[in-house]
């Protein structure tokens, strides 16, 4: 016998069915319902298959790995944090190490270096890759300098934890958004009140503060502020800092950009949509929005079609789409269920 009510939800994007037949029984579902939900899955999404483990299986690997776009000629901004949290740098001659360790390999992989800032637990970089990837520099860097502060300090295991974050930035309001974010850190954790007293960020030099002796590209800052005149930049860039010394927010996401520039890495990006083992919100940082799939309005066939183009090709869940088309998740299942065999 079948029991009522509605269908246990898969999201079709690698959730872990463990957790879902744990929520399925605190909300009520009986095992035979969640039984019938795993045999839905398998049937809908063949690559899951109820006995298997490993990448693409039930249980799949937890921890998805950061897509990695090679994007020469653009900004990206990088993260890096210290293992739970510790300290990367615990003084002064961390820090310079850490600076020396970037401009080598910078240099070397022909990166341009546009803002840094070295944070006690954290670092932030703006940066621009010319012809390697930009893993192969962090991996350099990363290397170098985590191997090199575990022996001055006595340490053993992991400095870093896990890979950095990246990120690709349009040039224009987002760069020197993302720009203002990295030299205001200091500021923001309250370690400084002027972001010109934290000596280990690109902010002092950028405004012509020190012996100008650093490697910095700032051709991208000049640019941004005055491409004419580089002094009246400098200027510019000052103001453009000091008018936001609240806390800029945080920027999330693979893509910081207008729509229009997020939208231009969909070809980028579609070839990683069915790997699990990337990270589901960078594998679809480009795709449509529920509103374009499907308009308000549609209906019969269109919006089945729409619904398991949703679904399968985009990984929204059915309780996303259900709450755009204002129908039930079960409602959903169906009309993509039904558009399958044409699609």
């Amino acid at each position: 016998m079948r029991s009522s009510g509605p269908p246990i939800q898969f999201a079709g994007t690698g959730h872990d069915p463990l957790d879902i037949a744990i929520s399925a029984i605190l909300t009520g579902h009986c095992a035979s319902r969640i039984l019938l939900g795993f045999e839905r899955l398998a049937r809908f999404k063949p690559e899951f298959s109820p006995i298997s483990s490993g990448p693409g299986g039930c249980f799949p690997n937890r921890m998805a790995r950061p897509l990695r776009l090679h994007a020469p000629g653009m900004l990206h901004h990088l993260m890096s944090r210290g293992n739970d949290k510790r300290e990367m740098f615990i003084d002064d001659v961390d820090y310079a190490r850490y600076l020396h360790l970037l401009e080598h390999s910078a240099e070397r992989f022909g990166v341009d270096v546009v803002a840094f800032c070295l944070m006690p637990n954290h670092v932030h970089l703006l940066v621009k890759p010319n012809i390697h990837p930009l893993s192969r520099m962090m991996q350099h860097l990363n290397s170098a300098y985590c191997g090199w502060f575990n022996r001055r300090h006595g340490r053993v295991g992991h400095v870093l934890q896990g890979r950095y974050k990246s990120q690709i930035v349009e040039r224009g309001p987002s760069f020197v958004r993302v720009l203002r974010y990295i030299v205001m850190n200091p500021v923001a954790a309250r370690k400084v009140a002027q972001p010109s007293g934290w000596s280990w960020s690109s902010y002092r030099e950028t405004v012509g503060i020190g012996d100008g002796s650093t490697f910095l590209s700032l051709t991208e800052v000049w640019r941004a502020f005055d491409a004419r005149d580089s002094q009246n930049a400098q200027r510019s860039f000052k103001a453009f800092i000091e008018q936001g010394m609240s806390s800029e927010e945080a920027l999330d996401g693979l893509l910081v950009g207008s729509e229009g520039f997020i939208r231009s890495f969909q070809p980028s990006l579609a070839a990683y949509r069915d790997n699990r083992e990337l990270i589901h919100a960078e594998r679809f940082a480009a795709r449509p929005s529920l509103d374009e799939l499907i308009p308000e309005g549609t209906r019969g066939s269109d919006r089945d079609r729409a619904a398991h183009r949703a679904f399968h090709s985009y990984a929204f869940t059915l309780s996303e789409i259900a709450a755009h088309v204002r129908a039930s998740p079960s409602a959903v299942w169906v009309w993509a269920r039904r558009a399958a065999p044409a699609a």
